[in-house]
């Protein structure tokens, strides 16, 4: 039997609080009946994006033909994943994936530790980096036929980015990406995990809730 002592909850809370990519605007909580009002129960509204937060890149993000994420196959997301640490508060090179992922052993699923799992630890949101990946990261990533992408900034892409080179080598080879984990209680190397998107229809993205177990199970 597996101890959920063990299991860390790599998602971040979604609330007006929540970090958002540059730009965006805040999730939005209205509380629309309550019980100190007198109301029968309480109800809250939300209103968000499906970028906000811990969320999944369906390829429908930036091809109209692309899959959506209700239909995403979901044996993606679980199983094995390789964390690999990159303590940037900008570019990843491929030549920082190659120096820490293995060379033989069969890997489908990797997640980027950066400096924004430290940002997220430390409640430094201020100035939150946002470190992302090179293209020729990404298309290394494709190469090693990587099925799915985790990283812990909010974008693959720099913020400034308009045409989002890197989004597209990963989203164009139907590969989902999941940005916003909180890496921050996660050791580098081999965990197993699980990711459930929240199946919305014809969505391009969506808010998703993450646990890790680190090393073996």
């Amino acid at each position: 039997m597996t101890s959920f002592d063990r299991w860390v909850d790599a998602t971040l809370p979604l609330g007006p609080e929540t970090p958002v990519f540059p730009g965006d605007p805040p999730v939005e909580v209205k509380e629309e009946l309550t019980l100190k009002g007198g109301d029968p129960v309480n109800l809250r509204w939300y209103r968000l994006s499906g970028h906000h937060g811990t969320h999944v890149d369906a390829p429908r993000h930036l091809f109209d033909d692309g899959a959506d994420v209700a239909s995403l196959d979901l044996v993606r997301f679980a199983g094995r994943a390789w964390v690999v640490e990159v303590p940037t508060e900008t570019a990843i090179t491929a030549e920082h994936l190659k120096s820490q992922m293995p060379e033989k052993e069969e890997l489908y699923r990797v997640f980027l530790k950066t400096a924004a799992s430290e940002a997220w630890q430390n409640g430094n949101f201020r100035n939150f980096p946002i470190p992302y990946l090179l293209p020729e990261a990404a298309q290394f990533l494709m190469d090693r036929l990587i099925q799915l992408v985790g990283t812990d900034s909010l974008s693959v892409d720099p913020p400034d980015s308009h045409d989002l080179p890197s989004h597209k080598i990963i989203l164009g080879a139907g590969v989902p990406i999941i940005e916003g984990l909180d890496l921050s209680r996660v050791p580098p190397g081999l965990v197993h995990f699980v990711a459930l998107p929240v199946r919305w229809a014809g969505a391009d993205g969506a808010p998703v809730r993450v646990l890790i177990w680190p090393g073996e199970v």
